[in-house]
């Protein structure tokens, strides 16, 4: 058997629209004059923008990861363009950081959009007030070295890029508002070969 190049996935904001689909989502909960545009979001979590608690923005957040809204949510058309055309090159795996009770919603989400592909899913459980799991609020470096190398890694969040050097070959910023980088998601998913 031919050794396909393995490639880690973030799932939100890198696979999906999460944070403009929650902002959308979020306007019709809240005052919309409240919410920056996407465009604006400089930070990531983005509680101070808005004006509100970061316990506030995680609940508001899981509750739409669990809504129809969220699961209805497309795939980066880039993304699912590339899927389409080089996937089936690769073995894909997601990694996600999210709590516990959201994880079913985003797995489930992954299989109906690109199970096609995808064969792998992973998740590293957030910390949440008042819930107790093993290795909650490990981080994605942590687990990364568990899962073993991979050829690339793509995530939206530069943090999580960090310290995983021996264990991936090429690892790129997903380009967002609340991040430096300057490459499109076209040109970085050229580079994947």
């Amino acid at each position: 058997m031919i050794r396909r190049a393995r490639i880690l996935w973030d799932l939100d904001d890198t696979l999906n629209p999460l944070m403009r689909s929650w902002l959308e989502w979020a306007g019709q909960q809240m005052d919309k004059s409240a919410l920056p545009p996407y465009s604006k979001i400089r930070r990531n979590p983005p509680h101070q923008l808005i004006g509100i608690t970061l316990e506030e923005y995680l609940v508001s957040l899981d509750r739409f990861r669990q809504s129809t809204e969220a699961a209805c949510m497309p795939v980066e058309s880039n993304v699912l363009e590339w899927f389409n055309t080089q996937g089936h090159r690769f073995e894909h795996h997601v990694l996600t950081a999210r709590p516990h009770a959201t994880v079913h919603a985003a797995a489930e989400w992954v299989f109906r959009n690109l199970g096609e592909w995808i064969r792998h899913f992973h998740f590293v459980p957030a910390l949440r007030p008042g819930v107790a799991l093993p290795d909650a609020g490990a981080s994605k470096a942590s687990m990364i070295k568990q899962l073993g190398g991979f050829d690339y890694f793509l995530d939206d969040t530069e943090q999580n890029l960090s310290g995983i050097n021996e264990y991936v070959g090429r690892c790129f910023l997903v380009p967002q508002p609340w991040n430096c980088q300057s490459l499109t998601l076209s040109q970085i998913l050229k580079k994947i070969q």
